[in-house]
């Protein structure tokens, strides 16, 4: 009896040891913070060790001016980072490192307003959208990672965008689209298989493609066509396999391709008087 007692105690430690323990769902912190006023300011800091996805959504709302707003997240997961502002002189800042992160700045109205999206050398099929509408603002990203995205769309005039994807990117995607006068935009991308997309509207505009340090099979697309006179369009292409396309419609417009490497393609179209058109491959 005393045998069959001490079997029945074993048996019972080995289950308790071996038997799996159901854990809590991994679930990451969420942020919303809301300002009506002038002059406000907020800032986050969040670093995650595990792979928890956070959410912060930053809102400055009404007819608020010279706000401020800097969200920073770091680590692993899927973090989503979001900024509405809607004054004038408005600032907004967001820094992210991990994989598959969405930041969104959102400055739907007023003027002399900036954004400014980060996702650093750990960011994977990261997403970034800067939309503004207004005077006089200014758009910038920086990304380093790989099948990246990143989206700028301004309405307005004197407006500026840039748009940089470094050293370590590969089948990056950016887009920069402009409605207004005196506009300008620049793509920077540092690697292969990449993207680039300029879409201006108006006249007085300035837009500038430039893929180097040898990536290949590289893609740029420049569009002015709806009659605007006075645009400049140039790319940059260092590499092989390359593709550039210039689209301009009005009079008084300049196109520059300049490319070096082999097997590649350029397509200028002009329509209207007084146009310039250099194309220059070695």
């Amino acid at each position: 009896m005393k045998s069959m007692k001490a079997t029945l105690l074993a048996l019972s430690a080995f289950l308790l040891i071996t038997s799996p323990v159901s854990a809590d769902p991994v679930t990451g912190d969420t942020a919303y913070i809301t300002q009506a006023g002038s002059n406000g300011t907020v800032t986050t800091d969040k670093t995650e060790t595990t792979e928890n996805p956070d959410t912060i959504t930053v809102t400055q709302e009404g007819s608020s001016s010279c706000e401020t707003a800097e969200i920073k997240l770091a680590g692993n997961g899927n973090h989503t980072a979001t900024v509405h502002q809607s004054g004038d002189h408005d600032s907004a800042k967001v820094s992210q490192l991990g994989e598959g992160d969405t930041a969104e700045i959102d400055q739907s109205g007023g003027s002399g307003n900036s954004s400014t999206i980060s996702q650093g050398d750990l960011s994977v099929a990261g997403t970034a959208t800067i939309t503004q509408v207004g005077s006089g603002n200014t758009g910038d990203f920086t990304q380093n990672g790989v099948s990246d995205i990143a989206t700028i769309s301004q309405a307005g005039s004197g407006n500026g965008a840039a748009i940089s994807q470094g050293d370590l990117s590969v089948g990056e995607n950016a887009t920069i689209t402009q409605v207004g006068c005196g506009n300008s935009g620049e793509i920077f991308q540092y690697g292969l298989g990449d993207n680039a997309t300029i879409s201006q509207t108006a006249e007085g505009n300035t837009a500038k493609i430039t893929q180097e340090s040898g990536g290949d099979n590289n893609k740029a697309t420049i569009t002015q066509n709806t009659g605007g006179n006075g645009n400049t369009a140039s790319i940059d292409q260092y590499g092989n396999n390359q593709t550039a396309a210039i689209d301009q419609r009005g009079s008084s417009n300049v196109a520059d391709v300049d490319q070096s490497g082999t097997l590649q393609q350029v397509r200028i179209t002009q329509t209207g008087s007084g146009n310039l058109a250099m194309i220059n491959q070695h």
